[in-house]
This record gives structure tokens, sequence and C-alpha cells, in this order.
């Protein structure tokens, strides 16, 4: 009995499935009638579904037609209500179907990935990352949520994009926040710094608290809050201003070395820089000795991941051990 109420809802819900069902239907009792009507010209059903089929969907190719006056009667019935029903179905089916791409780039259509990354917030760090992670992975599905976007921009149409307050329960649900495995939390840098690391923060919240396994990267503007951030659940968390004051000061220091900074940045964004687990055969050695073996394979060693500290260019004979993470860019 549940089984049938499911099929009569899938009939009622889909216009694809009743469309399909009409046509069927219709095709197949007219293709019997003139084959039973008029078995002379139509010696097999699939004659009949065949002269069927081409009323229904042409003006009829003149192989099969009927020589009855009952055989013309149901013919002209055939057409009225191929021409008739089919036509209305099929512009039913069209509509529906621009409706749901007009509610997907609305931000109204529940996303139907799993397995994705979620951005939240519409800007230009949000742009580039979209962009350069659709080259680096084509196939990863990516989920936009943000409140203040009316449409999403047509170079964009690839994400799937939920409108509305991304600490809300029900906008990170429409987003399948439980099957997600990332969630990059963008600022809002049109707000007060202190007011955006707030929302940040609650942003956080609600997505560990819907989903306490995923990898939380948050951006935040200042530096008193990355405590409360950490607390709420945060994995990562990048100070985006004070990355900015870095070059900022590396620029005054040093003139024009914002370009040597741009040319790493360039080699980050194509995904040259990467986390490399060790080796067992470098377990043991100096970090010296295991610079030299990687470059003979076109690998630049920068420094070692080991217990959350990141040891970069460390001292000639530092000792590799088997938990040591490499720090590489891959030529």
């Amino acid at each position: 009995m549940k089984s049938r109420a499911n099929l009569v809802d899938v009939f009622r819900n889909s216009i694809i499935f009743r469309l399909i069902s009409f046509i069927i239907i219709l095709i197949a009792t007219f293709g019997f009638l003139i084959y039973k009507l008029e078995p002379k010209y139509f010696s097999t059903w699939l004659d009949g579904i065949w002269w069927s089929l081409v009323t229904v969907f042409t003006v009829g190719y003149g192989d099969y037609v009927p020589h009855t006056p009952v055989g013309k009667i149901i013919g002209m019935f055939l057409i009225l209500l191929g021409t008739g029903f089919c036509s209305y179905y099929m512009v039913l089916f069209a509509t529906e179907m621009i409706n749901k791409q007009y509610m997907k780039i609305k931000g109204e259509e529940a996303a139907s990935c799993h397995g994705h990354m979620i951005i939240v917030g519409w800007n230009e760090r949000a742009k580039h990352v979209v962009s350069q992670m659709h080259v680096l992975q084509p196939n990863l599905d990516i989920v936009l949520i943000d409140e203040t976007l009316s449409l999403l921009p047509r170079p964009f149409h690839h994400l799937e994009f939920i409108k509305g307050c991304p600490h809300h329960d029900q906008t990170l649900l429409k987003a399948n926040i439980k099957t997600a495995h990332t969630i990059l939390i963008t600022a809002d840098k049109e707000k007060n710094e202190s007011l955006a690391d707030t929302q940040s923060i609650l942003n956080i919240l609600t997505a560990k608290g819907l989903n306490p396994d995923i990898h939380c990267i948050a951006e935040l503007l200042t530096s008193e809050q990355i405590q409360n951030a950490t607390r709420a659940g945060a994995t990562e968390i990048i100070e985006g201003n004070k990355l900015t004051s870095y070059v900022f000061t590396a620029s005054l220091l040093f003139p024009s070395i914002s370009g040597v900074l741009f040319t790493l940045y360039n080699e980050i964004s194509e995904s040259k820089l990467q986390l490399m687990d060790i080796p067992s055969s470098y377990i043991g050695q100096t970090f010296e000795d295991c610079s030299n073996l990687l470059l003979k394979q076109n690998i630049l060693l920068l420094g070692v991941r080991r217990d959350e500290q990141h040891h970069i260019n460390p001292v000639c004979s530092f000792i590799m051990i088997e938990s040591d993470i490499l720090i590489v860019i891959h030529h």
C-alpha cells in the first residue's frame, strides 16, 4: 500500500513521468485500435504503433494510413489529442525546466550534491577560489551560500547557489551541510571588522553543530576573535588583514618585493605548494639530506610540519621523524 502511494505521488509531482506515461498510453492504445480495425493494412501491432507515433509527432509519412471511415475518424482523434494534449504537456515540461533553472540561479532550489564543498559569502576572494578550484578540481561540487546576492552570475552557473542567512539551520540544510566535507567561511568586509568576525563565529557554530566532522576554514579580520573561533570549532583560521599587512610591510622595507610574493602566490594557486607524507626512507635523515634527495625529483623542500607546528627552512641537522609532514613545491 505504501509503494502504491509513493507511485501516485511520483505521478502527481513529476511532469516528465506524466508526459511519458500519457504519450506511451496514447500511442499504444491508438496503435492497437487501428491494428484491430484495419488488419488488412496494419498487419502487426507494431505497424499500428508506428503509424500512431508518426501521426502524433509529425504529419505522418504516408507509408501507413487508415482506409476505412472508422479508421479515419480514429486518426482525426489521434491528431487532435496529439497536437493538443502532447503540446500542452511539452509546454508544461519546458516551463517547469525554465522555472527550475531560474530558481537555481536565484538560490531557491535545494542543493542536490553530496561530498561537496560549501563557500559562505560572495566576494572577490570567493570568486578567485571558485575559479581556481574549477581548474584544479573540476569534478568537485561547490555550493555557494549568500544572503545578498540576487542572481548567480552567468560565468558561475556551474555552482549550486543557496540564498539565505548562513547561520540559520534551514539555509545550511538546504546546502546539504551534513554530507559536505569542507566549508569555507569568508569575512564580510562591508561590515565593521568586529561585527564581521562575530558573524563568522556564529556561522562556524551553526555549521559545526549540524556537521561536527566538517573541515571548517574561516577568515577573520581581527586577532582578538581567533580564540573564540577556535572554541567554536574552526579547523583552520585565516587572518586576511594580517596577510595583507605583511605584504605592505615587506614592500616598504624591500621595494619591489611584492612581485616576488605574487610569483610565490601564483605557485600556490597552481597547486604546486603541497603537504607530503614523509617517505619511509627519509625517516632518521637530516633536513639537508632530504632536501637534496627531493631536488633530484624537481621538488623543493620548504619546511616540515610537526605536532601542529610549522618549521620553515630549519637547520640542516634537523632530524626527520615518522610523523613529519613535508612542505614542498612541485615543479
